[in-house]
């Protein structure tokens, strides 16, 4: 995983999990994170308030894949 700006975020693996947190109320970066072989790109802008706790990212091609087994 690369992060563009380095002390806008805290960024740790828990499991086969990506935990995210702002280190200030206007902290923005973007944050390319590669699995297998693939590339996604996320543009992360924290929030004081109205903001997501957790955010659930699905691979639409893997699901594909499962279902059609």
């Amino acid at each position: 995983m690369v992060l563009g700006s380095k002390g806008a975020f805290t960024l740790e693996y828990i499991d086969n999990d990506l935990a995210i947190a702002a280190l200030s109320s206007v902290a923005q970066s973007n944050l390319f994170v590669y699995v297998q072989g693939r590339r996604f790109a996320f543009d992360l802008i924290s929030r004081a308030r109205n903001a997501d706790e957790i955010v659930l990212v699905r691979d639409l091609d893997l699901q594909s894949a499962v279902i059609s087994k």
